[in-house]
């Protein structure tokens, strides 16, 4: 379960840059020449995480907006800022290459962060779950043992 997570942090670290966002559409259905490319998502900020069930599913590296049901004349920027108001990459509307250094530091960190927080708290929750399973299977041993004195 841990090394599932590690893996998770990993993958979604590697989304913060544009390029490989932009790999990660392999089976997108819109022309490079659409208003809603691959390429056009990945400098909104989505990669693609599409299923059988959802073929255009996109989620944005830095808020973790997901969005499906695109429309080849969809505007990607468009989409973002009004289904995530407060997503701080949208709000700039500027792809990697025009981010400053500044900024792209910045958000570096918010997002390293944000990925540290999360793989702290999944594992906070495994470890409490494990120590709930041995404290219940200790109490049970315990009260068997009392009851066995007497």
């Amino acid at each position: 379960m841990e090394n599932d997570h590690k893996t998770t942090v990993k993958n979604k670290l590697s989304m913060f840059y544009q390029e490989n966002r932009e790999k990660s559409f392999k089976s997108w259905n819109w022309k490079a020449t659409s208003n809603c490319s691959a390429k056009k998502l990945a400098e909104a900020g989505f990669y693609f995480i599409g299923t059988q069930e959802e073929p255009d599913a996109v989620q944005c590296f830095f808020c973790d907006k997901a969005l499906d049901g695109w429309d080849e004349d969809d505007d990607p920027w468009q989409e973002h800022k009004t289904h995530s108001l407060e997503c701080a990459f949208a709000k700039t509307n500027l792809s990697e290459d025009n981010l400053t250094t500044g900024q792209r530091l910045d958000f570096h960190s918010q997002l390293v962060k944000k990925l540290i927080k999360q793989y702290v708290d999944v594992t906070l929750k495994h470890f409490n779950q494990d120590h709930n399973v041995n404290y219940t299977k200790i109490k049970k041993a315990v009260n068997g043992l009392k009851r066995s004195r007497k």
